[in-house]
Parts: structure tokens; sequence; C-alpha cells
């Protein structure tokens, strides 16, 4: 028997679509342990990219309602073609012998979905679909559990990270100038000659942290896509041995050698940096870059992730940073790119790592900048591109060093007299929270770990034969870094981190919390947050 159901996006907001989802309720044995059932979701173009995941609510008696608090988020691979789904079914409803359902196939998105075949089996009898469907349940916990982490400021945390980013290699074949690893002809040719990551300590990754980690992402002072065909071969098979999706950050020349169609399905993001819009301007910002090359990449792998008919298509961004000498280019690539169907553009201010690139700043250069950001900001909202871009420039700051994070938030320092049950953190108030150090980890080329995605960010321990990562992950550095973190022992890098820059981190919240930010208020940004020639000689 199929069942089809129209999903209506105004009938769950209001809960009226309740009548419209599939419902039913089985009586389990002892050797139930999963539920199987075939999928077919059908969706046009549009709807493809709000598509994140389908839904199964479940309960474990007639009293119970169905709510978000007992639901399994899992996505089938592809759309208009039945697949088999293989749910784990969990231990409370096993315990009490009851499993009361209710599938949303399309909860973020119009289309239909049809249903057939559903059966309870021990799953004895097909590892590998079992296999998957034990690291859906268990991935989902580590993102609970992320949250319980950040809520309650945990400094010892019971999970794994849900993300992590690995250099795979320190080596790059460009030489932008304004990089902190390659800007320089001794920086370029210090980290070509280190090695890529030893395939032991990545195999040792794989088969430690892969079976929980939602996300992993290539990205480091190279170019991922340039480590040896063996360190990639070896990345990819654990990539599709334990089905973890990938997002990479590249220049673009060798999408086409590496994201093959087989590979294409478990992309989830490809973050592809651009700094202009005519060949000459490229060229220099990115460090002896072709743009022709990277556009006919980025052309391929379009057509090839439209050709596929995948339900969650992978997500192409577009990396900007912003200087005096392609602001004027911005508005013009918007339009050229715009066919190719970007999902997403990345808009930075440039930070400062050599003394030759400070001429190149528009920190201070309000006139300027405003101009072709509003015109930008403009068409990105014309083709509908989600985007993440600073706000315009106070035209009266004129770049003077106003509203210091650092000065702000100790004037607003409060103190708690409790005492903590476990280790906690006594909070500055206004203080916006860290996204890194309890749900993403960071692992170098040599098995270095550091604290956070920001650049020179603290190393908080070394991987070898005798550390494993959860060994630092909940070390005595990190425990530091967390239950410090707010405090007046707050690490320094904490209170001088760019990424928390005024209203830029409340921008980045908005969109994850689904909210409007406007780009169009004008904000002071402080020169301290984008400088970081301090450090370059590190």
């Amino acid at each position: 028997m199929i069942f089809r159901f129209k999903n209506i996006k105004q009938y769950y907001k209001d809960r009226l679509r309740l009548k419209k989802s599939f419902f039913k309720i089985f009586h389990l044995s002892e050797k139930d342990s999963y539920l199987d059932f075939e999928l077919n979701l059908s969706f046009d173009k549009e709807n493809a990219k709000n598509y994140r995941y389908s839904k199964l609510y479940y309960c474990t008696s007639w009293e119970e309602s169905f709510d978000e608090s007992r639901v399994i988020c899992f996505h089938p691979r592809y759309i208009n073609s039945f697949e088999k789904i293989r749910i784990a079914i969990p231990k409370i409803a096993q315990e009490k012998g009851v499993f009361s359902i209710r599938l949303d196939a399309l909860p973020y998105c119009d289309g239909t979905y049809e249903v057939k075949d559903m059966t309870l089996n021990s799953g004895k009898h097909d590892l590998k679909s079992s296999h998957f469907s034990d690291l859906v349940e268990h991935r989902q916990w580590v993102r609970e559990q992320v949250l319980e982490s950040e809520m309650t400021q945990r400094a010892i945390v019971p999970h794994c990270p849900e993300s992590i980013s690995v250099e795979l290699t320190a080596r790059c074949n460009l030489k932008c100038p304004h990089c902190s690893s390659h800007g320089t002809a001794y920086l370029h040719e210090h980290h070509n000659q280190k090695n890529d990551i030893s395939l032991d300590l990545l195999k040792r990754l794989g088969h430690e942290l892969f079976p929980h980690i939602t996300a992993l992402s290539l990205v480091g002072r190279g170019e991922p896509t340039m480590a040896t065909d063996e360190t990639w071969g070896v990345c990819m098979d654990l990539v599709k041995q334990y089905n973890v999706k990938i997002s990479c950050v590249t220049n673009g020349h060798f999408i086409r050698k590496r994201f093959t169609p087989e590979l294409v399905p478990y992309i989830d993001e490809l973050c592809i940096s651009i700094d202009g819009n005519t060949d000459e301007t490229h060229y220099i910002n990115r460090g002896g870059s072709s743009l022709k090359v990277v556009l006919d990449n980025i052309e391929y792998f379009h057509m090839t992730r439209e050709s596929l008919n995948l339900a969650l298509r992978p997500k192409m961004s577009i990396y900007w940073t912003l200087m005096t000498n392609n602001i004027n280019e911005l508005p013009d690539f918007i339009r050229r790119i715009a066919p190719l169907e970007p999902d997403y553009f990345a808009i930075r201010h440039l930070v400062v790592f050599h003394e030759k690139d400070t001429n190149l700043s528009l920190i201070g250069k309000p006139e300027l900048t405003n101009k072709y950001l509003k015109e930008a900001y403009a068409e990105l909202k014309r083709f509908n591109i989600e985007y993440e871009a600073p706000p315009l420039m106070d035209e009266e700051d004129k770049g003077n060093i106003i509203n210091e994070v650092q000065s702000e938030v100790k004037k607003n320092l409060v103190f708690t007299q409790e005492e903590p049950t476990c280790p906690m953190v006594n909070k500055f108030e206004e203080i916006e929270p860290c996204t890194w150090m309890h749900r993403t980890g960071i692992i170098m080329s040599d098995g270095e770990v550091t604290t956070c995605g920001k650049h020179y960010g603290q190393q908080v321990g070394m991987m070898d034969k005798d550390t494993s990562f959860m060994d630092i992950w909940n070390g005595p550095a990190m425990i530091s870094l967390r239950s410090t973190f707010g405090t007046e022992s707050m690490w320094q890098q904490c209170k001088d981190c760019w990424l928390r820059e005024l209203k830029w981190h409340s921008q980045r919240r908005a969109r994850d919390e689904k909210e409007e930010f406007t780009d169009d208020g004008a904000m002071s940004f402080t020169r301290e947050a984008w400088d970081y020639r301090e450090y370059s000689s590190l």
C-alpha cells in the first residue's frame, strides 16, 4: 500500500498540517530493533534549496504527544525514486514495547512523499544498513549533547565534537599575498616543504572520530585538494565507511580532479575563494590563480550536482575578501556567478597579516566601502542568494579605534555567588557565546590540536601514538579554556577574538536562528580585530 501526502508549509506553522502526516503504532517484540520502510521524496528545484532532512517523531504511549524532544532526523540520498530507510528504534521504545510514530518527510519545504513496506526487524540480515542507522542515532545524541554543553557551559564534556576540521596538507599551489600561511616567499616555501598528514594519523582520526561527527571540514594552512592521491584516497574511503558529510575550503583549481560524480553525494559544501571579477585582479589577489579555470570547475560541479537527483543538494559557497583593489568588482561578479546558483556568499574584510597589505584594507574607508557594498547586497537579494557579510561602515567613524570589545565587556562584569556543582563559569553579562570549544575539533597535519578556527589559535595538545584526540578534547588545556571563558581569567585569544567583532557575531547568530538581520545599519570596526601583523612571524 502506498500513502501519499502533500506538504503545505503554512500548515506546519499552525500544526494543522499534522493531519497530513503519516501515523502508525507498533507493538514491539524483543527482537525488534529497527524500523524499515521505503520512501520516495519529490520536490522541485526551488524547494530543493530548503530541504535539510526528514523527521520521524515517536512516542511510547497513547498519552504522550509528539514534540521536538523525541524526533529522529534522517535524509534519503536521492529524490524521485524509492529508497530503503532504516531507523534504529530508540531504547526507551524498546523497553516500553510501544513505538508510535509520525513521519514528517518534508518539514521545511513543499513537495510530496510516498511511503511503503513499513516493517520491524532485528537488523541481522543487513548489517551495513544497521550500522548506518546506528550512526544516525548516535550523531543526533552528540548534537543534542553539544547544545546542552553550550547552554550549561560544561568544562568537561561527555561527547565528541559534532564536527572536526582536518588539515590534510599545509602545501598550496598558489601564493595569495594576503594569506597567513603562503603570503610571502618564505612562508610559501616553508609550508610547501611540510609533509601531508601521515596515513597512520589519518586512519586513527577516522576510526576514532568519524563515527561521532556530523561533518568533516577539510581546511587548513594549505589547499586540501593538493594532498597526495594516496592521502586523498584514504580520507575518502573513511568518509564512505562512516557515511560522513564533508565540506572543503578550496581555491577551486582541482575540483574536477578530486570531486568525482561518485564523491559528490558525500559533499555538504564546497567553499571556493574568489577575489576578483577580472583575470588580472583575481590573478594578483589569489597568487597566480586562473579565474577561467576556477569558473570552469565551478560550472562542472554545478552541472554534476544537478544531474544526480540528490535529495540534499551539495552546497556551493563563494568566499570573497574585501580589498581596495576588488571591491568595485564585487557587484559585477555577483551578477556573473548567479546563473551557477551559488547557495551562499561569504564576504569578509581583509585580515592583515603582512605589512605590505595594510594599504589593501578597507577599514577606515567608509565612502569607498559602502558605495559598492550597498550595490552588492542589493544584487544578492535580487538573486535570492543567502549571504553573510559585514554591515556598512559608520561614515562618522573614519576608522578610529572606538568601542573596543574588551573595554565594553569589562564594563558589564557580573559575578555569581553560587558554587557550581560542575566546572562552570562566572559570566560576563554581555559576552557572545563561543561556537567552537564545545562543538568543533581542529587537527593540523602534524597532529597538533588547536583551540579553534581563529588564526593562530593556541595549541592544546599533540596527537601521537600514545595520545588520542579525546585525551586532548577533555585535557587540561581545553578544560581551562572552557571553564575560564567569560571570567576575569578568560584566555587572551578569546578576549581578542575577531569572530566576535561587535555586530558581526550577532549577524551570524541571527542567520542561525532564522531571524532578520539588516546589513545596511552602519557600525564601527575596530582595527585590532582585523590586524594580525604581530603574529605573522610565527
